[in-house]
C-alpha cells in the first residue's frame, strides 16, 4: 500500500479552480441563454407587431364595410315607426373598440382584438346575406329567397306525393301606383316596409316574400285554408290597427289584396298549379277595389282601403 500525503494548501487550490471552472461555465450558459431568450423575444416581438399592423388594416376594411352596413340601416329609419326607431339609433351607436386594453400585456390585447374581430366577422357574414336573400325595403323574402323556396316546394311534392301539404297566399298592396303619384315615393315605400312587416308578423318571418314592386307571395308548408283564415284575421287587425294611428293625419290608409290557395293532392301536379289558383283569388280581390274606387271617385279614402 502506497500512501499519499496530499498538503491542505493544494486541495484548497483544486478545489478553488473547480469552482471557478464552475462559475464560468454557468455565467456562459446563463449568457448564451439570456442572448437565446432575447433573440426570440425580439422576433416575437416583431411578429407581433406586423401583425397588429395587419389587424390594424384589417380594423380599417371593417369600419368601411360599418360605414355602408349603418348608413343603409340609416335609410331605412324613416320607413319605422318611431317605437322601432330607438332599437335601431341603438344598435347602430354600438360597436367594438380595437387596442384600448392599456393593460400592458400584448398578448391579452392581441387576444381581445382577435375575438372581437371574429365577432365582427359573424356580423358582417349576416349582413351580407341578408343584401342577398332579404328584399331592402320591407324587410321580407326577395325574388332570390322566393326562387329557392319555391325549389324546396317542388322537391316536397316530389317525394310526399299526396301527401304533401302546403298553403300559398298572394297580397297586393291597394293603389300603389296612385299613391306614388299623389304623396311621392317616400310615402310609398312607407306603405311598402308597413305591409311586410304586417305581413311577417301575421305569417311568419321566413314565409313572406316580395316578388313584385307591390306583391308579395306567402308559402307556409303543413298548413291548410282554415289555417290560413286564422292568419288572416290576425292581419286584419294589425291593419286596422295601422290604418287607425294614421286618422287625422293627410296620408293614405293601407289596403291589402289578398288570395289563397292550398295544394290538391291527386289534382296538382307542381307549385305552379297551386299559385295559378291564388293568383285568380286575388284578380278577383282587385277587381273589387278598382271598381268601388271608380264608383266612390274619391281615390284613396279610409273606406277604400
Amino acid at each position: 500500500m502506497v500512501a499519499v500525503d496530499f498538503s491542505a494548501d493544494w486541495i484548497e487550490k483544486q478545489a478553488y479552480k473547480q469552482l471557478i471552472s464552475i462559475a464560468v461555465v454557468t455565467a456562459v450558459s446563463v449568457a448564451i441563454g439570456i442572448a437565446f431568450a432575447y433573440s426570440i423575444s425580439v422576433r416575437f416581438r416583431k411578429r407581433i407587431e406586423k401583425l397588429n399592423g395587419e389587424m390594424g388594416e384589417l380594423e380599417d376594411e371593417f369600419k368601411e364595410l360599418d360605414k355602408m352596413m349603418k348608413l343603409n340601416s340609416v335609410k331605412k329609419l324613416y320607413l319605422m315607426p318611431d317605437s322601432q326607431q330607438g332599437e335601431v339609433l341603438k344598435t347602430l351607436a354600438s360597436g367594438e373598440m380595437y387596442g384600448t386594453d392599456d393593460s400592458g400585456d400584448e398578448i391579452a390585447l392581441l387576444d381581445k382584438d382577435l375575438r372581437a374581430m371574429v365577432d365582427d366577422m359573424k356580423r358582417y357574414i349576416e349582413y351580407i346575406h341578408a343584401q342577398t336573400y332579404i328584399d331592402q325595403i320591407t324587410g321580407v323574402g326577395n325574388r332570390l329567397s322566393y326562387k329557392e323556396a319555391l325549389g324546396n316546394i317542388d322537391e316536397l311534392i316530389r317525394k310526399e306525393g299526396k301527401n304533401a301539404k302546403f298553403v300559398v297566399g298572394m297580397f297586393d298592396i291597394n293603389g300603389l301606383e296612385m299613391i306614388n303619384t299623389k304623396y311621392g315615393f317616400e310615402t310609398g315605400d312607407e306603405m311598402l316596409y308597413a305591409a311586410g312587416t304586417l305581413l311577417r308578423n301575421a305569417y311568419g318571418h321566413r314565409k313572406v316574400f316580395r316578388i313584385a314592386s307591390d306583391e308579395f307571395v306567402v308559402v307556409i308548408e303543413d298548413k291548410g285554408l282554415l289555417d290560413m283564415d286564422e292568419y288572416g284575421k290576425s292581419l286584419n287587425s294589425a291593419l286596422a290597427a295601422f290604418n287607425s294611428g294614421r286618422d287625422g293625419e293627410e296620408k293614405p290608409k293601407l289596403g291589402i289584396s289578398r288570395g289563397t290557395a292550398a295544394f290538391r293532392p291527386g289534382e296538382d301536379k307542381n307549385y305552379r298549379d297551386v299559385i295559378m289558383r291564388a293568383e285568380q283569388a286575388i284578380d278577383w280581390e282587385r277587381k273589387k277595389f278598382y271598381e268601388k274606387l271608380a264608383n266612390d271617385q274619391t281615390p284613396l279614402s279610409s273606406e277604400d282601403q
